[in-house]
This record gives structure tokens, C-alpha cells and sequence, in this order.
């Protein structure tokens, strides 16, 4: 689905007034909903899940 720039800022609103921690349960649960993201936010929020894993990782090691 395509989303209006409002939509968009909405979505991006929620995703940072998450902390990092928090961003791949609320894709996960978009998902599970058939929300998907607004493709002009998909690199960012990827981007922020894939440097929360490397601090992860990095934590258990």
C-alpha cells in the first residue's frame, strides 16, 4: 500500500520515540497485523535492527 507523507510521519514518529531496543518487536508486530512499513522507512528501520543485534552480539560475547 502506498501511504500519504502524513502517514509516513506518523510511522516515523512512533518508530523514534521507541528506544532502539524496542523497533523489531514493533516491526514483528506490524507484520503479524499486515501493517506493512512505508517503503521510504524501511532502510532506516532495518538499519536501526541490524546495529541493535550488533550491540547484542557484541554484549554476549
Amino acid at each position: 500500500p502506498e501511504y500519504t507523507p502524513v502517514e509516513v510521519e506518523q510511522f516515523r514518529d512512533v518508530l523514534y520515540t521507541m528506544k532502539d531496543i524496542e523497533v523489531a518487536g514493533w516491526v514483528r508486530s506490524l507484520q503479524l497485523r499486515g501493517i506493512n512499513l512505508p517503503d521510504e522507512m524501511k532502510a532506516e528501520v532495518f538499519l536501526i535492527i541490524e546495529e541493535q543485534r550488533g550491540r547484542k552480539n557484541k554484549e554476549s560475547k
